[in-house]
């Protein structure tokens, strides 16, 4: 990329994701407004680039794959690992919770983040450590044949193989959630993407490694794992070695308030992960029980190209979700007001197109991309189309609600959509087959829409005229770890 093509590219993000005069008043400062602006706009070309190296290696993946395994065990390979982001749940929202904790703070105040963030570490690892007692005592003990759908034999005994593998890689994982909230609060986020991306470039290359030598099921879910740790564990020591190495995590530094007030705040963020992953993940699990694991390919892979729109637009948010948190400690009310319009308008523009391709092009584009058996019908993409732009609208407002540290708000909003969702996901399987599916999480996501916009906007209203009121729960800190 030439410098003036990539300034003319930090010109227009930075159009779209900051205002120029960042707010009004002497706590709108300006040079304090500058720096949040580069940094968001840092965070987003970095996390645009990863996000397309994922892309990429997705639709490298998918044909591997789906060739590789069959379309059945396809189908089991899209299971587990929705299953195991759904196991995400077990770190009890720790990882957000520090970052809205740790995003108001100024870099100086080094003893409240060390507090914060070894209180954190601790009790990510003790979380893990659980997790994986409780999966070696259940390994023998599961029917892990009618858990998949599958019958008893060969089938069977590699999906119970390969469920542990992802599962401990998971376990292995849950701590390095840690410094990548430290990096995303100081918005630093750019450098938590380049890891990502690289764990994505190791994924794709441990695929082909083991296509091409024949490794099979096992050894293809141990390099696909270790693939996605090895880059976790390296960020963990840049951050804790060469970054912010006086925030190293210490037992001597373990608050047990500073932890029960993170693990407090973070079941709201697990309940709000529970809505979310109930309307991305449970499908695919809903079309196994209900229709069989081959039904699953055609939803799947529809589904992971409006999977990749949306992990596109929440670069966008993750970029703006510390400097939201940072200008409402600082009553910065103009910028929040501004950056927020920009962003909806950003990502209903993305999503107007993704809608428009899907409804002319999906079935040619997946047809070329992941082959005939992987077809799905036409109705699935013209639904998919209208999810997307109802997500463009709920995502922003749902992401400033956390920012504003409304997360027990956004989670009883959240956690109505998967009460409705679930339900539908199962009844419309049987009647509609898999644009059923989709059809009941575009209902979910239209009935809670609107209560995510009308809270979003009392909020910002309510910062405006109380913000110490509003903040309270966030930005008030234990007086184990000092004053700011």
């Amino acid at each position: 990329m030439t410098g003036g093509l990539r300034r003319s590219l930090d010109d227009r993000l930075r159009r779209i994701l900051a205002p120029r005069r960042p707010g009004d008043g002497p706590l709108g400062d300006p040079s304090r407004a500058a720096e949040r602006n580069a940094r968001a706009v840092r965070t987003t070309v970095v996390g645009f680039a990863n996000r397309i190296a994922g892309i990429a290696v997705s639709i490298l993946s998918v044909p591997l794959l789906l060739n590789y395994l069959g379309v059945e065990f396809y189908g089991v390979w899209l299971t587990i690992t929705a299953a195991a982001t759904w196991l995400t749940l077990v770190q009890l929202g720790v990882a957000p919770s520090l970052l809205n904790r740790l995003a108001p703070l100024d870099h100086d105040s080094v003893s409240e983040r060390r507090t914060l963030i070894s209180s954190a570490w601790w009790t990510e690892l003790l979380l893990a450590g659980t997790g994986l007692v409780v999966l070696v005592v259940l390994y023998n003990l599961a029917s892990w044949h009618q858990l998949f759908n599958l019958p008893p034999g060969e089938s069977a005994r590699h999906a119970q193989t390969v469920t542990a593998v992802v599962l401990v890689g998971l376990g292995v994982s849950l701590p390095t959630t840690i410094p990548v909230a430290a990096l995303r609060a100081s918005q630093e986020g750019y450098t938590a993407s380049i890891a990502e991306m690289g764990g994505a470039l190791l994924r794709l290359a441990a695929i082909v490694a083991a296509v091409q030598v024949d490794a099979g099921v096992v050894a293809l879910a141990v390099g696909y794992t270790a693939a996605g740790v090895i880059p976790g564990l390296a960020l963990t020591a840049y951050v804790f070695v060469r970054r912010f190495p006086q925030t190293r995590p210490s037992v001597a530094h373990f608050d047990l308030r500073t932890c029960w007030s993170l693990v407090r705040t973070g079941i709201g963020f697990s309940f709000l992960a529970i809505a979310g992953l109930a309307i991305w993940y449970t499908d695919v699990i809903v079309i196994t029980q209900v229709l069989g694991p081959r039904s699953v390919p055609p939803y799947g892979i529809a589904f992971a190209t409006l999977q990749a729109l949306v992990g596109m637009q929440m670069v966008v948010l993750d970029a703006a979700w510390p400097g939201y948190a940072e200008s409402a400690a600082r009553r910065d009310v103009a910028w929040i007001r501004i950056t927020h319009r920009r962003v909806v308008i950003l990502l209903v523009a993305s999503s107007l197109a993704y809608a428009a391709c899907m409804a002319l092009l999906g079935q040619s584009i997946i047809r070329v991309w992941a082959g005939p058996q992987a077809i799905p019908p036409h109705g699935l993409l013209l639904v998919l189309g209208l999810l997307a732009i109802a997500q463009a609208v709920q995502l922003p407002h749902g992401r400033l609600l956390t920012a504003l540290g409304q997360v027990r708000l956004n989670a009883q909003v959240g956690l109505l959509g998967l009460a409705i969702n679930l339900p539908l996901s199962v009844l419309f399987a049987g009647w509609f087959g898999i644009t059923g599916v989709a059809a009941a999480t575009l209902i979910a996501y239209l009935l809670v829409g609107t209560i995510f916009i009308v809270k979003a906007r009392r909020a910002v209203d309510a910062l405006a005229d109380s913000p110490s009121a509003l903040l309270v729960t966030q930005l008030r800190r234990p007086s184990s770890t000092g004053s700011r």
